[in-house]
């Protein structure tokens, strides 16, 4: 039984109160005792009971007459801390209505609105959204007039957005990728590895042998097993060997995998894995251009996407508006620092 090593290879096998809790309540005769003074019984705020309560009944005195008293300290400090820059930021009564300010507080407005529903602050968390919205709709239409023909950024020069040109482009590539794999195949054999045992291969090998026929491709199929792969009642590989050594020379470790070889370069693997028939072209064209059988522009003319190199140029555009907006930062600063002075002078 074969386990697949992974998707789409085949392995090749080589009830009382607590003290604490009694203590207190003993010392309550005692206390019975002291409030029948007369200077003691004027100090407590006897005219805020009820005729019929007693003072034991009294939750607001706690059960020892204890109450904390607030810490004038504390609160002194608390009233001095520093202002949270958020709220700082809130206290402003002209802020610069930024995309930072907004999204920053744009979920303030929304809990206002909901929190206190008033017509106003419904309508300022709309207000909040408008203005955001035309702030994105402004860039919209700024982004598509930046970008329209510029080829660094213009994604039609990499591909063709209209349709009837998409259509016009992927037949070229495919003319293209068929003319490299005829080609390709007057230089370079296919050496297939197999077992016929396994699911994946049985399934890989009509569409090697139909690469084959298609462009001519000669094949040696290698069983790993030494037996030969029959579909049909019929052996799929005429040329085919038993494996003689040639798998562990090249690291074969799951079927099914396919290799390149040619005199010059000896062999170069080229698929491995049940694939599709498009995804075997694919990969077999990549993997001639990686490893030097056809050069890297004729593989880029396979592909539908038309591979662009602008990273000098894109690098320098970003450290430009780099630069650029740090010289606008410190203008603003300077700006906001002037107006400050100028407000204390006032």
């Amino acid at each position: 039984m074969n386990s697949p090593e992974k998707k789409g290879k085949c392995r090749h096998r080589t009830p009382a109160l607590p003290p604490g809790v009694a203590a207190p309540f003993r010392k309550i005769p005692r206390l019975r005792t002291l409030l029948t003074s007369a200077a003691l019984a004027a100090l407590l705020p006897l005219h805020a009971l009820p005729a019929s309560a007693s003072i034991f009944d009294t939750p607001a005195g706690g059960w020892f007459w204890y109450e904390s008293v607030p810490d004038e300290a504390k609160d002194d400090a608390a009233n001095k801390a520093p202002i949270p820059p958020e709220t700082a930021e809130s206290a402003d009564e002209s802020p610069r209505l930024t995309v930072g300010w907004l999204r920053r507080n744009a979920q303030k407005f929304l809990d206002a609105a909901i929190d206190r529903p008033t017509r106003e602050n419904v309508l300022a968390w709309f207000y909040v959204q408008r203005l955001m919205q035309d702030r994105a709709s402004a860039f919209a239409e700024a982004a598509q007039s930046a970008v329209e023909g510029n080829p660094l950024v213009d994604e039609n020069f990499r591909r063709p957005q209209a349709s009837f040109a998409q259509r016009e482009f992927d037949r070229n590539a495919a003319l293209e990728g068929d003319r490299l794999l005829r080609s390709l195949s007057k230089k370079a054999g296919i050496v297939f590895f197999f077992r016929p045992d396994c699911p994946f291969c049985r399934a890989m090998a009509p569409k090697v042998a139909a690469l084959s026929e298609e462009y001519g491709f000669p094949v040696l199929a290698v069983s790993l097993d030494g037996e030969n792969l029959v579909l049909e009642g019929k052996p799929l590989f005429r040329n085919f060997r038993a494996d003689s050594g040639q798998a562990a020379m090249l690291g074969v470790t799951a079927v099914p995998e396919l290799f390149f070889y040619t005199r010059e370069r000896g062999f170069v693997r080229a698929a491995a894995g049940a694939m599709t028939s498009g995804e075997l072209r694919d990969t077999i064209l990549r993997k001639a251009s990686e490893g030097g059988l056809i050069s890297p522009e004729e593989y880029g003319r396979t592909r539908l996407v038309i591979a662009q190199d602008h990273e000098d140029e894109l690098r320098e555009g970003i450290l430009r508006a780099w630069r650029r907006m740090g010289k606008d930062q410190a203008a603003e600063g300077a700006a906001g620092s002037a107006g400050t002075e100028g407000g204390k002078e006032r």
